[in-house]
């Protein structure tokens, strides 16, 4: 409840001031849900696999950083009519692991 609470006044200043505006919750329940594939990554919220949280399952790994930065140059080039270059997931480190 707070969670969306807090949303909703940030969906509202960013919408009253025009600014770009990313919802990563609902990004993020994306990926739990159905996974997002980004230039060939797959985004999942599944532990050690999933390659978007780290081992502390809190923090974004850097395949997920760059993941999330690909939602703030979308919603920056579609606010502000700008061209920034979208980042590639797969040259940043995820968790290596082996099965």
């Amino acid at each position: 409840t707070a969670t969306d609470a807090y949303n909703n006044i940030i969906a509202g200043m960013a919408n009253q001031f025009g600014l770009a505006l990313v919802d990563i919750n609902a990004k993020l329940k994306e990926a739990a849900e159905s996974g997002i594939t980004v230039d060939g990554v797959v985004f999942t919220t599944e532990f050690v696999s999933g390659n978007t949280f780290s081992l502390d399952g809190i923090h974004l790994t850097g395949k997920g950083s760059a993941m999330a930065a690909n939602f703030f140059i979308d919603a920056i080039n579609s606010t502000y009519n700008s061209q920034l270059k979208p980042v590639n997931p797969g040259l940043y480190p995820g968790i290596y692991y082996y099965r």
